[in-house]
C-alpha cells in the first residue's frame, strides 16, 4: 500500500448544474479538483512499491546467505537496527556480527510486505518468520514484526533504520499471535 498524497496546488473550479443553466456557477459552492499530474520521470507510487518489496526481499535473501558484498549496497553508511532484545547496532556492527558468524540467519521468511512512500524516504512492514543463531544460542523459529525505513540518496534506495519485535501470544490464552499481532484460536 503506497501513500498517494493529491496535488498540492489544487485548481478550484465552480460547479454547474446539470442543465447548465447559466449563472448558476455564480451560486454554486466551489470545491477544489486536482489538476491532472503532470508527467514525471519518475515511476509511479505502486512501482516504486514493488521496486523497494523486491530490494527487501534481496536485502533478506543476502542476509540469510551472509552475502556482505550485496548487503553492504543496500544498507545506507549510516544504516542503524534495533533487535527484537533492544539492542541498538550500526551498519558495522550488525554486517560484521554476520561476517564473524557471532549472528547467523538460517530463515527469514516476510509475508505481505506495506510500503508507504513519502518522496525518497519509504517505510516498509511486515510480519516475518526468522530463526536464528545469535552468540552460538539457536533461537528457534519465531514471528516478528519488522519496520524499515528506506531513503533514496544517489546510490539509489538503501535501507537507514530498521527494527524487530517478536510477536508473543497474549498472556494466558495459549494462543499464538494471528498476522495481524491479535490472539486467534486455531
Amino acid at each position: 500500500m503506497t501513500n498517494q498524497t493529491p496535488n498540492p496546488s489544487p485548481s478550484v473550479t465552480a460547479a454547474t448544474t446539470p442543465e447548465g443553466t447559466p449563472g448558476a456557477e455564480q451560486n454554486a459552492p466551489t470545491r477544489a479538483t486536482p489538476e491532472p499530474a503532470p508527467p514525471s520521470e519518475h515511476p509511479s507510487e505502486h512501482a516504486v512499491a514493488e521496486q523497494l518489496r523486491e530490494l527487501e526481499r534481496g536485502r533478506l535473501r543476502a542476509l540469510v546467505a551472509g552475502d556482505l558484498a550485496t548487503a553492504r549496497g543496500l544498507h545506507a553508511e549510516a544504516f542503524q537496527v534495533i533487535t527484537p532484545i533492544g539492542l541498538a547496532l550500526s551498519r558495522e556492527q550488525y554486517l560484521g556480527a554476520i561476517e564473524s558468524g557471532g549472528l547467523r540467519y538460517e530463515l527469514w521468511e516476510p509475508e505481505d510486505i506495506r510500503v508507504r512512500v513519502h518522496g525518497e524516504t519509504a517505510t516498509l512492514r511486515y510480519r516475518a518468520r526468522l530463526r536464528v543463531v545469535f552468540g552460538g544460542h539457536r533461537v528457534e523459529t519465531c514471528a516478528y514484526w519488522h519496520t524499515d525505513t528506506y531513503e533514496r540518496g544517489a546510490s539509489g534506495w538503501q535501507a537507514v533504520w530498521s527494527q524487530a519485535t517478536q510477536i508473543l501470544p497474549p498472556a494466558g490464552t495459549g494462543y499464538p499471535a494471528s498476522a495481524d499481532g491479535a490472539a486467534s484460536a486455531r
